[in-house]
């Protein structure tokens, strides 16, 4: 029931922001849609994804462990991608609990949301494409980490596409594929 309620008041938020016309409502009104789901994923309990079971708290807590990037353990190359490890790696540096990685995990994919609805001008029903984001996606995150922050990255690459930016779709692409 607390994620259905969340993403309700997200999805009402990103859509009151999305019809405002003063720049700082705006900006409180998104920023708190975003942050709401985002809060939910850093303070999700550790026993909730597959993903974080297997592979997801260790590698965060490896990562911050090391003494620089070139002294990971080398079973994490080849077998998880190059940018879920470096965004591990500077989260890691950056805060000491793994929980505060989910949180900006899940940040991360919300602003690739935003950004990809406005890149697409997207106004009217900008709550509504929100909603069917945190309903399709943002859950399943929860099991999927790598794969849902790639899908996020790619709607940014489609939007540059769309918009006929080649060298930002390209950046996107690659970028996404990094990550999974």
């Amino acid at each position: 029931m607390i994620y259905f309620v969340t993403f309700v008041i997200s999805a009402l938020l990103f859509e009151f922001g999305f019809r405002e016309r003063n720049r700082y409502v705006v900006f409180l009104l998104t920023a708190i849609a975003l942050l709401l789901p985002a809060l939910l994923a850093g303070m999700r309990d550790e026993n909730i994804g597959t993903d974080r079971l297997v592979y997801g708290d260790i590698l965060f807590y490896d990562v911050q462990n090391s003494q620089d990037f070139l002294h990971l353990d080398p079973i994490w190359f080849g077998w998880i991608e190059p940018g879920y490890i470096y965004l591990n790696y500077f989260v890691g540096k950056i805060f000491v609990d793994v929980n505060f990685f989910y949180f900006v995990l899940s940040f991360i994919e919300g602003l690739c949301v935003y950004v990809t609805l406005k890149i697409l001008k997207i106004k009217k029903y900008a709550g509504f494409a929100y909603t069917a984001y945190l309903f399709m996606f943002f859950q399943p995150a929860l099991n999927t980490l790598r794969q849902s922050l790639s899908v996020s990255i790619s709607l940014l690459c489609v939007a540059f596409l769309l918009k006929n930016k080649k060298i930002p779709a390209i950046i996107t692409f690659v970028l996404a594929v990094s990550f999974h």
